[in-house]
C-alpha cells in the first residue's frame, strides 16, 4: 500500500481540519467517500505510529477501526487514506445535540469492549517510572514547550492566578505538589495497549444501533500506558468543556499584570456541566465497578490534570494567549477538583487521610 488515492485537485473536498499534526481532508470522489490525513513535520512520527498500529490490527479489533487504504512515506509530507465512517463524532453530539440516555449506553460499551480487547493486546508490569514519565515529565517539558512559543511573555503560566480577584494558587503548581505527595498511589496495576487518544473527536458512534461505533487516530503499540488513560480523555471533555474550549467557544475577560493573570470572568458556551459531569461520573462508577482497580477515582482526576497541562502548547498553537488562558482556567477548576478527590480519599499513610 504505498500509492494515494489520486491527487486532491481531481477529488471533492467536502471538509478540511488543519491541526499541529497533521491536516485532514474529507474528500468524496465518484461513490467513494474518504479521509486524507498529511503529516506536518511534528506529526511525521505520530503518522508512522498510527500507519503501523492499522497495519497490525488483529482481525477481531479490524471492525472498530476505519480501514486503512493506502499510505505514503516514501517522501515528505507523508500521507495515508483512510475509509470514511459516516457515524457523527462524539465532540460533535456532545456540543451541537446533547448526550442522552442511549449515547451514555454506548459509552458503556465503548469503555467496556476497549478494556476487554485494546487493553488486554498487550501487558507489561508498571512501576514508579512510569508516573514520573507520564505525570512529571510530560507537564514539565509541555510547560518549557509553551513558554518557548510565548518568548518572553510566559511568566505569567507559573505565578500566582488571580480569580474575580482572589489570589489563588498556581494551578499547575498545585496539580504537580498534589501529585507528587501521593505518586505511590499513582502507580497502575500493569501499563497496556491503549488507544491513547479517546477523546469526543477520536470517537465515531451511532446514534441508532447499540455497539456500533469507530475508534480513529489511535496514539500506537510503541508505548503501553496505565488504561485509566483511554477514559480520562473523556473526562477532560465532560468534566471540564475541553472540547468547546477547542472550539472557541467560550468567553473570558482578563488582564496581565506583571507576569501575573487575573482573569474577571470565564465562561463555557453551551456548556452544561452539572449534566456532563453527572454523566461522567456514571460511566466512571460503571467503569470502577467493572474494572475494580484500586484509586482509579483519584488517578482519572491526576490524569484529566495533567492531559490540560500537556494540552497548553497546542492550545496556544491554535488559539493564542485567549485559550491559553481558558486553558489555565480549566486546570485551576480541575487542580481544586484534584485535591478535594485526593483529600476525602482515605489513602494509608497517606497525606490526605
Amino acid at each position: 500500500m504505498a500509492e494515494k488515492l489520486g491527487n486532491l485537485s481531481e477529488k471533492n473536498i467536502l471538509g478540511v481540519i488543519n491541526g499541529p499534526q497533521s491536516t485532514v481532508f474529507f474528500i468524496k470522489m465518484g461513490n467513494a467517500y474518504f479521509v486524507e490525513k498529511i503529516a506536518t513535520e511534528s506529526g511525521e512520527a505520530e503518522l508512522l505510529e498510527q500507519i503501523e498500529f492499522y497495519s497490525q490490527l488483529p482481525e477481531h479489533l479490524q471492525r472498530y477501526f476505519p480501514r486503512l487504504l493506502g499510505y505514503q512515506t516514501e517522501k515528505k509530507p507523508y500521507s495515508m487514506t483512510m475509509e470514511m465512517c459516516r457515524y457523527p463524532s462524539l465532540k460533535d453530539i456532545m456540543i451541537y445535540q446533547g448526550i442522552n440516555e442511549f449515547v451514555e449506553a454506548q459509552l458503556k460499551s465503548v469503555i467496556t469492549h476497549v478494556h476487554q480487547n485494546i487493553h488486554a493486546f498487550t501487558k507489561s508490569e508498571a512501576s514508579m517510572d512510569y508516573v514520573e514519565k507520564q505525570y512529571f515529565e510530560r507537564c514539565f517539558n509541555r510547560l518549557r514547550e509553551t513558554q518557548s512559543l510565548m518568548k518572553d511573555h510566559g511568566g505569567w503560566l507559573e505565578n500566582t492566578l488571580i480569580v474575580n480577584g482572589e489570589q489563588t494558587e498556581n494551578p499547575i503548581h498545585k496539580t504537580m505538589r498534589i501529585i507528587r505527595e501521593l505518586k505511590e498511589f499513582l502507580v497502575p496495576e500493569f501499563v497496556c495497549t491503549t488507544h491513547g487518544q479517546l477523546g469526543p473527536s477520536h470517537l465515531l458512534i451511532s446514534t441508532e444501533s447499540l455497539g456500533e461505533y469507530k475508534f480513529v487516530d489511535p496514539k500506537g503499540f510503541h508505548v503501553l500506558h496505565d488504561p485509566i488513560l483511554d477514559v480520562c480523555k473523556l473526562g477532560r471533555a465532560f468534566l471540564y468543556g475541553f472540547d468547546w474550549i477547542e472550539d472557541n467557544q467560550f468567553s473570558v475577560d482578563y488582564k496581565i499584570d506583571s507576569e501575573t493573570l487575573s482573569v474577571e470572568s470565564f465562561k463555557i458556551q453551551g456548556f452544561d456541566r452539572d449534566d456532563m459531569v453527572h454523566c461522567f461520573q456514571k460511566l466512571l462508577s460503571s467503569t470502577i465497578a467493572h474494572i475494580g482497580f484500586p484509586n482509579a477515582e483519584l488517578r482519572v482526576y491526576a490524569m484529566v490534570c495533567c492531559d490540560l497541562i500537556a494540552s497548553l502548547p497546542f492550545g496556544y498553537k491554535s488559539g493564542g494567549e485567549r485559550r491559553l488562558v481558558a486553558l489555565m482556567m480549566l486546570i485551576h477548576t480541575a487542580a481544586n477538583e484534584l485535591f478535594s478527590v485526593a483529600k476525602k480519599k482515605t489513602v494509608k499513610g497517606g497525606k490526605y487521610a
